[in-house]
């Protein structure tokens, strides 16, 4: 649920009409950008975040994302707040056309629960593409890993990843916690993430997923797989897009 704390007083009614009634999710409205939350942390049961005083989101379920809010652009405190425990995201920066989503990992339970920033341009793709950013949102894993957008059935061997990403608070980063916004072909795809060795920590299955799932702008983020998976599915993945929407995937389900 989004609660929406500012009211505008800084752009004008106006471009609130604006906003609610525009279709071009490649932009955003004079003086704002776009905002979300996306909550990896396993054991929570539902996430609630407020942006300093001007946006506020509650009761995200784990493995998903809130919608997008249109805030005032600036530089905020993101307050998380699960299972009674709060914690806060400094340097949460809001930009014109770009959509800015904290994402949060760890667990509430052992006092690991974390969260970091990812920002993205809202630019439309070229023809015939989608725009993808990869993220590392999983706190389980101690190293680097690859993302890959394969043919359905097809192997990684030989191929090189289309993102390397890390947690960032692993101890020695090795690689950015999410990658560089890039163009790929729209298409059925099967999503394959490795550890540095090339072990699969997550491979969404060979039927394939058409991407994109909505709009034209993506986030692709690893997270941990909820509390009780089998150590063979470490990972889940949720793909956030320029709609508002989510999708979360689960190890060989599709």
């Amino acid at each position: 649920m989004k609660h929406s704390l500012n009211g505008f007083a800084l752009i004008g009614a106006g471009l609130l009409a604006l906003s609610a009634c525009s279709n071009d999710n490649n932009s955003t409205p004079p003086l704002t950008g776009a905002f979300r939350i996306a909550n990896g942390i396993t054991d929570s049961i539902g996430l609630n975040a407020a942006l300093s005083n001007v946006s506020s989101f509650s009761g995200i379920s784990y493995g998903t994302a809130s919608g997008i809010d249109n805030p005032p652009t600036g530089s905020y405190k993101t307050q998380l707040t699960s299972n009674s425990v709060t914690f806060t995201v400094d340097n949460t920066s809001i930009d014109h056309n770009n959509v800015t989503t904290v994402f949060a990992a760890g667990q509430i339970g052992d006092g690991s629960e974390k969260g970091f920033v990812a920002e993205q341009n809202l630019q439309a793709p070229s023809s015939g593409q989608f725009n993808v950013q990869f993220v590392a949102d999983a706190a389980s894993r101690t190293g680097p890993i690859n993302f890959f957008l394969i043919t359905p059935g097809g192997s990684t061997t030989g191929k090189t990843p289309n993102a390397t990403v890390e947690y960032p608070f692993n101890a020695t980063p090795s690689s950015p916690a999410f990658s560089t916004t890039t163009g790929v072909a729209t298409g059925t795809y099967e999503i394959v993430v490795t550890n540095a060795l090339g072990v699969k920590l997550f491979d969404s299955g060979t039927k394939g997923i058409a991407l994109p799932i909505a709009g034209n702008v993506l986030q692709i983020a690893a997270i941990d797989a909820p509390t009780g998976s089998p150590a063979s599915t470490p990972l889940a993945v949720v793909v956030l897009d320029n709609n508002g929407g989510n999708t979360n995937l689960q190890n060989g389900a599709n």
